[in-house]
């Protein structure tokens, strides 16, 4: 694709190079004419023409396809028919061809709809030639086409003779998991190395017999998820209306957050899928559960935030009504619904919620039917895949909402509410009561005030009669 690219006279001046191809041969000097791999804005220029691209574009679909489905030089997109998907093709090969931008390495879930599109120039590489189980690498997703499904493909791994902090660490991020398919059981490998941080243990520090055997065990079991397969499709129909539901939990080591689409077909059949979910582990410094859910409740209200956003790049718009937010802290629910004022901690937190969702959208779940619980203790990865509260959420989700749970009293007593402190300054005024030394009996104290009132009482008469 950077090939494709001009440069502009002035700046292909700066990629002059010296060439020979043996030492025998005298150097000849060449000027680069386009994008070069390995300059640092050859990614923004390369990105910057295909933007251009679709600025130019009449065709409002082919404009979203060229500005929001390519990845550099990787497209994804796709339609809800195979003669759309096949427009779609037809009208981006035209367009980008003009451009210098031929399109290759075609593949789809469809063989209809690659059988349908013509390999003109007999190019070996037009399309990607693939058996019913092989698959193919989607942006770092394992993508299987034949029954269009993501899988996991791990590395050969025997334990090695010595294991550090290092080799752990490459060993856990070397299972690709950018969407959170997977959290549940990668989360304990990361629990396991931040144990080895609580540790102070160094990067190529050996581990102990019994970390080593704990580990092994671990990454051993960790093979079976090469046989996982996870459906694609994550709702019944395009027109179908859609619900988000997330929920969220924490415990003392990790805290996380998942999200489920529902979908409701033609015919009233109810379709709940993981869509999306992430994980953290606790901080290593001890804090109290609440805060630790509070973490997992702001986890997973930037996540739906997220979730939308992506959908309304697809036309899919989720109203406030069909977003619910699922937490089993009575405690954080409340903070989320209260007025009060918290400590600093917490009132950071729960501004920050409040930017992004609204206080009638959470609701109380129970823990046995809270999937994020599953991601705060970790799940072994042989049963995994059997696991329908994490695939498919509660079961009451796919019934109507009077069968949902209801959100019991909250807690009028919450912790972490500031205290305010007022600051009272006394201030003792001495007055002077002169009129009471002037006189050494009461009695004459009383007439000579009682002579007073009378003359000012007949001043005021006389003023009245004057006017």
């Amino acid at each position: 694709m950077y090939r494709q690219v001009l440069m502009s006279p002035d700046d292909s001046e700066l990629q002059r190079i010296l060439y020979r191809a043996s030492p025998d041969q005298p150097l000849k000097h060449y000027k680069l004419k386009t994008v070069t791999y390995g300059t640092k804005s050859a990614s923004f220029l390369a990105t910057r023409c295909l933007v251009q691209l679709a600025d130019e574009c009449d065709d409002p679909q082919i404009k979203r396809v060229i500005g929001q489905d390519f990845y550099v030089d990787d497209l994804i997109s796709g339609a809800q028919s195979e003669l759309k998907c096949f427009e779609i093709y037809n009208q981006l090969q035209a367009r980008l061809g003009k451009a210098g931008f031929a399109l290759r390495k075609w593949c789809s879930n469809s063989t209809a709809l690659l059988e349908r599109i013509p390999n003109a120039h007999d190019d070996p590489n037009f399309m990607v030639a693939l058996s019913e189980n092989d698959v193919i690498s989607t942006l770092g997703l394992m993508w299987q086409p034949t029954t269009d499904s993501f899988r996991f493909t791990l590395k050969e791994w025997s334990p090695p003779a010595s294991m550090t902090k290092r080799s752990l660490l490459s060993d856990i991020n070397s299972v690709y998991d950018p969407i959170g398919l997977i959290s549940p059981v990668l989360i304990k490998g990361k629990i396991f190395i931040q144990q080895l941080w609580s540790l102070k243990m160094s990067w190529d520090q050996v581990l102990s017999e019994d970390l080593q055997s704990r580990w092994s065990n671990f990454y051993s079991n960790l093979q079976s998820l090469a046989f996982l397969s996870i459906p694609r499709k994550a709702v019944c129909d395009q027109n179908a209306p859609i619900q988000i539901h997330g929920f969220s939990d924490a415990s003392q080591e990790a805290f996380g957050a998942c999200v489920y689409l529902r979908s409701i077909d033609s015919t009233g059949c109810i379709q709940v899928t993981l869509f999306t979910s992430k994980s953290r582990v606790a901080p290593i410094h001890p804090t109290t559960i609440p805060r630790l859910e509070l973490c997992g409740a702001l986890l997973l209200a930037e996540l739906v935030n997220d979730v939308k956003t992506e959908l309304k790049l697809l036309g899919i718009q989720v109203d406030i009504s069909s977003t619910y937010l699922w937490s089993d802290s009575t405690i954080v629910i409340a903070w989320i619904k209260s007025q009060s004022l918290f400590q600093a901690y917490v009132a950071n937190r729960l501004s920050r919620i409040c930017d992004v969702s609204e206080p009638e959208q959470w609701y109380h779940v129970s823990t046995q039917d809270n999937p994020a619980d599953l991601i705060t203790r970790g799940a072994e990865a042989k049963p995994f895949s059997r696991c329908a509260l994490w695939w498919n959420g509660p079961e009451w989700l796919c019934l109507s909402p009077s069968h949902w749970p209801s959100t019991p009293p909250l807690p009028s007593n919450m912790p972490e509410v500031r205290t305010i402190k007022l600051a009272l300054a006394a201030m003792t005024i001495d007055v002077d009561m002169w009129i009471s030394k002037r006189y050494s009996s009461w009695v004459t104290l009383l007439r000579i005030t009682a002579l007073v009132q009378r003359f000012l009482y007949n001043c005021r008469s006389s003023l009245s009669n004057t006017e």
